[in-house]
């Protein structure tokens, strides 16, 4: 994959301006008094339902940038067609080769802060994680917030490329087989679903293993949703 080459004073000004809003934004989860973000959902399941709940509702556009290689979802269905993006670093289509699927929306850029930017309206945003271990997920529409994380978005696109150009692309049915497997379906749930029998999904899954390099399903679905190996 041969990525946009970029100045070192502008890779490390996108990565300086990255960290500057996450630490904002971590401090202003942790300051109850302060009103630019609230909590939303606590624990991984209850985070995936909000940001499914919220994504939806998308008329426009939903942008993630994110550092580690959790597998995207589908686009949201919604009456108009929504444009979804997703750029992680180079280093996570490496880690995870599903992300250069066709039709996932990935593109590789230097990404330097964990958010997703909602219809330029709504900012999602990863929070501390509390005393039991469980992760966080802290929303925003405060205007002083979300502007410069739209200009970080804009400037991070504008030098990304689509994580497709990367050689020996997993085909598209794997995508859906993976998908299916990240979120625990039977391998017979995920023939039914793709109208195909339950013989070719063992394949398919099979080679998913293969190229995210895990040893078992388990292993498998814990990668595909970001969980470190």
């Amino acid at each position: 994959m041969t990525m946009t080459q970029l100045s070192p004073r502008t890779d490390l000004d996108l990565q300086r301006r990255g960290s500057a809003l996450r630490e904002e934004m971590l401090a202003a989860a942790l300051d109850p008094s302060d009103p630019r973000l609230r909590l939303v959902a606590v624990g991984r399941h209850a985070i995936d339902e909000q940001v499914e709940r919220i994504e939806s509702m998308a008329r426009a556009s939903v942008t993630r940038m994110q550092t580690g290689w959790r597998l995207p979802g589908p686009c949201p269905e919604t009456v108009r067609p929504v444009r979804l993006s997703v750029m992680v670093p180079e280093q996570a289509v490496a880690r995870c080769p599903l992300l250069a699927c066709p039709g996932t929306g990935v593109r590789v850029a230097p990404v330097a802060v964990d958010l997703t930017l909602v219809d330029d309206h709504v900012a999602m945003i990863a929070g501390p994680v509390t005393r039991r271990h469980e992760p966080t997920l802290y929303a925003s529409t405060n205007h002083e917030l979300l502007l410069p994380l739209r200009e970080l978005r804009d400037d991070l696109l504008e030098v990304s490329e689509p994580a497709e150009d990367a050689p020996d692309a997993p085909t598209s049915r794997q995508l859906e087989v993976a998908r299916s497997l990240a979120r625990g379906d039977k391998d017979v749930t995920t023939a039914r679903r793709l109208g195909t029998s339950v013989r070719t999904v063992e394949r398919e899954v099979s080679a998913i293993l293969a190229l995210v390099g895990a040893g078992n399903r388990r292993e498998a679905t814990m990668i595909l949703n970001g969980a470190a190996r």
